[in-house]
């Protein structure tokens, strides 16, 4: 076996999650691979203090470093093999307990957190580094906004409120997931959800049950609905959150994901135009708005399709369509309509979205869009009075 050979059969890759006996765990790879970082977290009911958190780490994790084959299954011949202690350095070791944090304000200024140092999580599900995630993207853009625009100060506040609001409903949601995965991870198994744990399994090979939305999926959907003070309009069913897809474009581009369909240059927010027939309207509608350079411009319009593509699209106009078979493996239960679904059905003509996949409005003509045009300058601008007044339309 080659050095190689060794370290992927004693610290495997992934992560991994597992109950030996009284002692629920969390471990795996952490960092890049040629750091040879490993992390593990394991519940050790009853700490007290004086106790020495070293010593349990190796009388935990010994076992689970200990061998007698080896990848492919060929046993040793001298029998069991345990990793050597001298060949693994102690970073760190120390006890901790599971908390989750939240700060009461995410910036002062100029001076904004994220990450660690906005929420803490316990370790189930990876929430932490995900909720990390989410805190840059959807405050990279608003970073962008406010240097392209050059907003003011009173601006740049009235973003970062809005981001914050956001993020704090977003850091909810990942609070409660990982409750729900600490629960399934550290306590026993009850009678209920035993029940529902066989009723479902039985569920699931019935095809009716199958189509049935996920719950995770269906929060995720919901997005920013219902936050007070979001970066979209609620009076036009904003708030949502794309699905993500797999499109096709009439220029031939082959097989992408939709996250890439936003991207469209300077132009921050994009224009979803869900008829062909109504992208003469949105051009004009944007064009006579007046919005600021690089918000939303006219090449930001992009017409999406479940159809075929039309032949006698305006000249540099492309045209996306969802692709109903991709080329490559997809997840089961792949379902390319969610794409439209949460655009509504065929209810909307039109919806604005950010570029962190967030609706920012669905609009049914050219006339809401209109409004919602004012409404997005009224955000743009920091001014309440004009907010005020496009609240009332």
């Amino acid at each position: 076996m080659s050095s190689e050979d060794v370290f992927d059969l004693y610290w495997p890759k992934d992560w991994h999650f597992c109950t030996p006996p009284g002692k629920p765990t969390a471990c795996g790879r952490f960092g890049p691979h040629e750091d040879r970082v490993w992390s593990h977290e394991f519940a050790e009911h009853g700490w007290k203090d004086g106790m020495d958190a070293t010593e349990l780490l190796w009388e935990h994790i010994t076992p689970m470093i200990t061998h007698d084959r080896d990848s492919k299954g060929r046993r040793f011949a001298g029998g069991q093999v345990a990793y050597p202690r001298d060949c693994v350095q102690i970073i760190r070791c120390r006890p901790f307990a599971f908390a989750h944090k939240v700060v009461n304000k995410w910036f002062d200024h100029r001076t904004i957190l994220i990450g660690d140092a906005a929420h803490v999580f316990p370790p189930f599900g990876g929430e932490g580094i995900a909720s990390g995630i989410r805190d840059a993207h959807q405050l990279a853009w608003r970073i962008a906004l406010a240097e392209n625009l050059s907003l003011n100060e009173p601006a740049i506040e009235l973003q970062l409120d809005m981001w914050s609001a956001e993020r704090r409903r977003g850091v909810k949601n990942a609070a409660n997931f990982t409750k729900l995965n600490g629960t399934l991870c550290n306590e026993p198994e009850s009678w209920r959800f035993y029940i529902f744990r066989n009723v479902e399994s039985i569920l699931k090979m019935t095809p009716l049950f199958s189509l049935l939305p996920n719950p995770l999926t269906m929060t995720e959907a919901r997005g920013y609905q219902g936050v007070e003070d979001g970066f979209f309009l609620p009076e036009y069913s904003g708030g949502g959150k794309l699905a993500q897809v797999f499109m096709e474009s009439s220029d031939g581009g082959g097989t992408f994901l939709s996250d890439n369909s936003l991207k469209h240059g300077d132009s921050l927010l994009t224009l979803i135009v869900l008829d062909r027939n109504y992208l003469r309207e949105a051009t004009y509608t944007l064009v006579s708005a007046g919005l600021p350079s690089g918000i939303l411009e006219p090449a930001a319009a992009m017409v999406v399709s479940s159809g075929t593509h039309d032949a006698h699209l305006p000249v540099g106009s492309v045209e996306y369509r969802l692709a109903t078979r991709p080329r490559g493996k997809v997840i089961k239960g792949y379902d390319h309509s969610t794409y439209l679904s949460r655009l509504g059905k065929g209810s909307y003509a039109y919806a604005i979205v950010r570029p962190d996949f967030y609706i920012f409005a669905l609009l049914r003509d050219g006339a809401e869009l209109h409004q919602a045009l004012l409404g997005l300058k009224g955000m743009l601008t920091a001014s309440s009075d004009f907010i005020a007044s496009t609240a009332k339309l």
